[in-house]
């Protein structure tokens, strides 16, 4: 089952790569504006933000069989979304339902990762025979691959490559997730279990909560870098397929992280390596700013990746294991996956305003200063007793 749920997850992260790696170049190329592109990024994560724990709540009380039901249906609305895009770019339709639908196809992406995470989580619990660590190692290698060869694509055949390519990956992907072989025997939680707030829920998970927060805003960090690449790498004198190469690069130090992870889950200690992905960010910002060139490290710093988002968006979900209850897991991931949107929002919006007004250094001053708050409040964290 491995294998499987692996393909799944190169495929997820492998679209996800395209939609977000490219999407300055693609919505700068149709004529949107730097505050443009932030604002319809924040629209998306701000839905997303809405959307996910819903959804999550809904999954939760409908028992386990409703997971893989959710997934499939994001999944076609994804694809739908898509196949517009890309009919009305060739077709030079409205510039304004292209950025609405791109918004759509990145709020998708972000609300799909949660229950990407949870189907293998729970497939575990269920007894399935699944290395999550290997999974997610190569959902990373998908992402690499995706980011390599696309920015070579865009280069080459144009930005109507981005909305083309990611119909045939998600077909592929609905189908995969169709016959994946988890049927929801274990309930996430009782069918009669009243639901619960989000303000109590967290109440009774209050360093679950600082680290919550800290994650906040070293996602806001790492989504101004994310966001915004094309810009930095443009200021450096970079191209499309440098962007290309910078992000397979990232990716692909995520791999033998998440595969050492998720093998060695038992003897991780969680709080300690947040803490560590925080000060690599740190690191990473400064570097950003003063990098006189691409060549000068820029592919150094997409390297540092290895001790930053690799280790947080493994470690996360290690922590969500490891501090909640098993009925509460689900909502736990949602809720980090929430911040990631909640983070898009501020960072794509003030960022968009910085780089139009007060230009790219700036900017990243602001990376910088999320980076070491969140660090600062992941130290102060501690383990749930």
């Amino acid at each position: 089952m491995t294998g499987l749920y692996g393909i799944i997850q190169m495929l997820y992260w492998g679209i996800y790569a395209i939609v977000y790696g490219y999407v300055s170049v693609f919505l700068l190329g149709v004529g949107f504006s730097n505050t443009a592109e932030g604002m319809l990024v924040s629209l998306a994560a701000l839905g997303a933000a809405f959307l996910q724990p819903m959804i999550a709540s809904y999954a939760d009380h409908k028992g386990g069989k409703a997971l893989k039901q959710v997934l499939l249906v994001q999944v076609i609305v994804y694809l739908v979304s898509d196949a517009l895009l890309f009919t009305l770019y060739i077709s030079q339709g409205n510039i304004t339902f292209m950025g609405i639908l791109y918004a759509m196809e990145i709020l998708l992406m972000q609300v799909l990762t949660p229950f990407v995470y949870s189907l293998g989580t729970l497939s575990i619990k269920e007894g399935a025979d699944l290395d999550f660590g290997l999974a997610r190692g190569l959902g990373s290698s998908g992402y690499s691959i995706a980011s390599f060869l696309s920015g070579r694509a865009v280069a080459a055949f144009g930005i109507r490559f981005v909305p083309l390519v990611c119909l045939p990956l998600s077909v592929i992907l609905l189908i995969l997730l169709a016959r994946f072989p988890y049927h929801g025997t274990k309930a996430v939680v009782k069918k009669t279990q009243q639901k619960e707030s989000m303000l109590s829920f967290l109440h009774r998970y209050p360093q679950y909560t600082k680290v919550l927060i800290g994650a906040l805003f070293l996602y806001s960090c790492h989504m101004l870098v994310n966001t915004f690449g094309w810009q930095i790498l443009e200021s450096k004198g970079g191209t499309s397929t440098q962007l290309g190469v910078g992000n397979a690069i990232s990716s692909m130090t995520e791999i033998p992280v998440m595969i050492l992870f998720g093998r060695y889950q038992s003897k991780v200690k969680p709080h300690l390596w947040l803490i560590v992905s925080g000060v690599f960010y740190v690191i990473r910002s400064l570097g950003y700013m003063f990098l006189p060139s691409v060549s000068a490290g820029f592919y150094l710093m997409q390297f540092l990746q290895i001790a930053s988002w690799a280790v947080l968006c493994i470690v996360t979900v290690i922590y969500t294991t490891d501090v909640m209850e098993e009925k509460d897991e689900v909502r736990g991931q949602a809720y980090f996956t929430m911040m990631l949107s909640v983070a898009t929002v501020l960072s794509s919006t003030i960022g968009g305003i910085l780089l139009d007004h007060f230009g790219i250094t700036v900017m990243l001053g602001f990376a910088l200063v999320c980076s070491c708050i969140g660090t600062v409040i992941m130290i102060s964290a501690r383990k749930e007793k």
